[in-house]
Order: C-alpha cells, then structure tokens, then sequence
C-alpha cells in the first residue's frame, strides 16, 4: 500500500474510532495509536490483535462503566498489556 493511502486509510480509521467510542477531540490520538500499530505491523510486530482487544475491552466497558474518556481507558488497557511498551513506544527504524 502506498505511504499516502495508508495514512489516508489511518485517518479515517481514527475519524470512525472517535465515532464509535464518542469521543470528541481524540481524533489525533486515535490516529497516532493506529499509526504506531500500522508501521509495527510492517517491521513484523503483531500490533493488531492486542489493539483490537483492548478496542473491544473498552467499548463493553463504555457501555457498563458509562466511561467519560473511553481514550484513557483504552491506553490504560494497553499499557497493562504491555502494548505502550511493545509497540507505540518503539521508535520508527
């Protein structure tokens, strides 16, 4: 996939993650987290699976907790699995 599209598709990626949690203003954030999992995906790194459930962890907590900030959540769940660490705390080779 050709750099433009792939940061195309990120951003509407994020743009639906905003939606999805309802979650106004984390735009950028949302972007950056689907970013780092997008370029640790190509150098080999499974990013998508842990991102994917911590998605769906926050979303069935959103709907039971009636999260404000479902974004600190989500990082909060990725932290405790230690994606932060594994994946968007990786520097870009």
């Amino acid at each position: 996939m050709h750099p433009q599209h792939r940061r195309e598709a990120v951003q509407e990626g994020a743009a639906r993650l905003v939606q999805l949690l309802d979650d106004a203003g984390w735009e950028r954030h949302y972007y950056r987290v689907l970013w780092r999992a997008t370029e640790a995906e190509f150098r080999g790194c499974p990013a998508y699976a842990q991102l994917a459930a911590a998605l769906q962890r926050t979303l069935v907590s959103k709907a039971e907790l009636h999260l404000t900030r479902p974004g600190a959540w989500l990082m909060h769940q990725l932290r405790e699995c230690g994606w932060l660490d594994d994946v968007y705390h990786v520097k870009s080779a």
